[in-house]
């Protein structure tokens, strides 16, 4: 029967008959069932609890959907067409679903959907006491009077559902069955009955989902096209590069001076690197950059010629583990940090206050992600200068490759979207099932009501799906904001995403409680913060192109030598002197590479001999020679070389803003089949409306004519 359906149930702890909160619970249940709902007190097998259940008569849900203005007469819930949310409208990514529509139908009766409305927005203004702000259960919870309050899931939904059933028995199995279903990764989503199910915020959701998946495919497509094509470059056209570095027996500096360890390695060692680099064009952050100064020092002074081999691999790959378990740490105590921090705000509405919450969850979250991809594109060996005596460990002794920082780049950002989605979906499956299984035992064996299994499910807070949004959104940041330096950053996003649709379907139909639903018409503010992201990646692969990567420079050399690259690698270092006279370190006084640049103390001992006997080592840059007049001084072709990087800069972006507003031009702000499905609401919604008028107007016309029938009869019995 419809009343003894349970719409919500309220933990309280079993000793509540000896609490303090006696009297808070007592008066709860009165005014919950002064305004036409009824309560019942349960005890079940776990022993730590007593359980409220909570049930809304007819009369009640009639009532409280006029005041709190939930439309229960909606005819169905077809806001969003089936027909198009398959992919590219082929049959083989459609479901059963997309051919039943009468799943999606009302049936002629109030949604379990609507009944948690109603009750949810009872339970916030239900009174406990006489006090002004006596009132609320999350105020109940806040006081630890209350556990917790969650409403239900529509029937039992174990983990030996695998969609075998051959007639599903409630919507809950039907989402199990036909969309948190990994066999079904490729198939269309049952976005209606999503809404009916969740609500429209979570169907607003995993739509953008959707959609942003199948916006990565043709990136995805381009990104393995670049890089397909910048091993045939790597291969064919830039082999004289590679030659450059490998064959070449340039000495490079030890960029530690004082350090009695420091080493000159020849040019060659960074052979692996040009091979890998070519054509792949907030607190604990210093603590990565720290870690990679340090490692960095590290290696430059060990004899084990592998690591240094190697050393920009390994220090890109360290740090964004490293990265990576920060991440992870460091996210739960931002969420929370951004509640508190909202809280002393104080904002006037609940949307303000969660959109503020939503703001400061993400920038913190961006520089908890971007920080250290920022600092290796564009603040790495920027500190450096040949004329200072910088220490072992310090900011100007982390310099990248004689090849660029791309590579470093690229590693860094392929690491940490790798291991973040791999270490996210494990968390994700695992850690509600240890939470579980932590939850207080059992007096008996005895089954469970459903009531009291689902406390065992994970609590679906307030703000689930901004936890979600919040790593979709940062992920769409590491596509967008370095893809020219990771071009498969969209495939390895696009990978991650299909099993994360499905994963996240998954957990909310089996290992989550049944969030409270929420009506919206979008994804909200999310749509500003996107904008935000995107205008601001196009300035950020600009200055990848011309500053990050060698691509400005080595046209310009291209232009100035006749299109051959050859020597181009010996265009873009320096030299510094270096000094074989051992009678010049008699007094421990003597610099590594000249007494007249450096005030640095070394032995003897300490001085790595030079290879090939050369009295010149190398370092990347572009400055004058120490026997010319300005030496260690910017040369012009430096300053020549900066305006060409910021001339590539503008024309990029003009470039990107012309194609985007010929693109927003020929695209309509909304498409043709939503038009055409929001008028049919529309116009149903008013056919409703008419007819309940109609009649709500002949039952007025019949009481009438009935009252003036029995008038007239009591009339004519009179005068007879």
């Amino acid at each position: 029967m419809e009343e003894s359906r349970i719409d919500y149930v309220v933990v309280c702890d079993s000793t509540i008959s000896k609490s303090e909160f006696l009297n808070y619970i007592v008066k709860f249940i009165q005014y919950l069932e002064s305004r036409g709902l009824k309560v019942e007190i349960k005890r079940g097998n776990i022993k730590e609890n007593i359980y409220l259940v909570i049930n809304l008569p007819p009369r009640a849900i009639r009532h409280f959907a006029l005041v709190y203005r939930i439309n229960i007469h909606n005819p169905g819930h077809t806001v969003i067409p089936v027909s198009t949310i398959n992919l590219f409208g082929f049959k083989c990514f459609q479901t059963a679903l997309s051919h039943n529509r009468d799943i999606f139908t009302r049936r002629g009766k109030i949604t379990n959907l609507e009944r948690i409305q109603i009750a949810h927005e009872i339970l916030k203004t239900a009174k406990f006491g006489n006090g002004e702000d006596q009132y609320g259960i999350q105020k109940l919870i806040s006081l630890r009077a209350v556990k917790t309050a969650y409403p239900l899931h529509d029937g039992e939904c174990g983990d030996e559902f695998d969609g075998g059933y051959q007639i599903p028995q409630n919507d809950r199995q039907v989402l199990l069955k036909y969309w948190a279903n990994f066999s079904l990764w490729y198939k269309e989503q049952p976005l209606n009955l999503i809404a009916k199910y969740f609500g429209t915020e979570v169907a607003f959701y995993f739509a953008w989902l959707g959609f942003y998946n199948r916006m990565l495919i043709p990136a995805a497509i381009v990104g393995i096209i670049c890089s397909v094509f910048s091993i045939i470059q790597l291969r064919v056209i830039d082999q004289e590069r590679v030659d450059d570095i490998c064959t070449s027996h340039l000495v490079m500096c030890p960029i530690c001076h004082s350090s009695d360890n420091c080493i000159y390695t020849p040019l060659n060692i960074s052979c692996e690197s040009a091979k890998l680099a070519v054509g792949i064009v907030v607190i604990f952050v210093f603590g990565v950059i720290m870690y990679r100064i340090t490692m960095a020092a590290l290696i430059r002074t060990s004899d084990f010629k592998p690591l240094h081999i190697h050393s920009t691999f390994l220090l890109t790959a360290t740090s964004a583990c490293l990265q990576v378990i920060f991440i992870k740490i460091f996210g739960r105590f931002y969420s929370e940090m951004s509640e508190w921090l909202t809280n002393l705000e104080n904002p006037r509405t609940q949307s303000e206050f969660d959109n503020s919450v939503m703001y400061k969850r993400y920038f913190l979250g961006f520089a908890n992600n971007y920080a250290s991809l920022f600092y290796i594109a564009f603040m790495k060996s920027r500190f450096y200068s040949p004329d200072q005596d910088p220490a072992l460990i310090s900011v100007d002794t982390d310099l990248c490759d004689p090849t660029g920082c791309l590579m470093s780049l690229c590693v860094q950002l392929s690491f940490l979207m790798l291991l973040k989605s791999l270490t996210g979906n494990i968390l994700t499956l695992t850690v509600p099932k240890i939470i579980t299984g932590f939850r207080q035992t059992k007096e008996t064996d005895a089954p469970e009501a459903q009531w009291e299994s689902e406390y065992r499910l994970y609590p679906a807070g307030r703000y689930l799906l901004t936890t979600e949004f919040v790593e979709m959104i940062i992920q769409y940041g590491f596509v967008t904001f370095f893809v020219a330096a990771f071009p498969l950053a969209p495939l390895c996003a696009l990978l991650n995403n299909w099993l994360e649709l499905r994963l996240d379907a998954y957990k909310l139909v089996t290992r989550y409680r049944r969030p409270v639903p929420k009506q919206q018409s979008g994804i909200g503010a999310w749509n500003d913060i996107l904008g935000i992201i995107t205008h601001l990646s196009v300035a950020t692969n600009a200055f990848v192109l011309a500053f990050t990567s060698d691509f400005v420079v080595r046209q310009i050399y291209i232009y100035q030598h006749g299109g051959s690259l050859d020597g181009y690698i010996n265009s873009t270092l320096s030299s510094k002197t270096i000094f074989n006279d051992h009678s010049r370190f008699t007094n421990s006084k003597q610099p590594v590479y000249d007494m007249r640049d450096h005030n640095a103390e070394i032995t003897p001992e300490a001085r790595i001999n030079p290879i090939n006997n050369s009295s010149l080592c190398y370092y990347k840059g572009l400055r004058f020679p120490p026997d010319h007049p300005k030496k260690y001084q910017l040369t012009p072709s430096f300053w020549y070389e900066m305006g060409m990087r910021l001339v590539c800069v503008i024309v990029f972006e003009h470039i990107i803003m012309l194609t985007n507003g010929i693109v927003s031009y020929f695209i309509p702000q909304m498409p043709q089949s939503v038009k055409e499905t929001l008028h049919y609401e529309r116009t149903k919604d008013r056919e409703l409306q008419m007819k309940i008028k109609n009649d709500n107007l002949a039952k007025v016309r019949h009481r009438r004519t009935k009252l003036k029938i029995n008038r007239s009869e009591y009339t004519t019995a009179n005068m007879v």
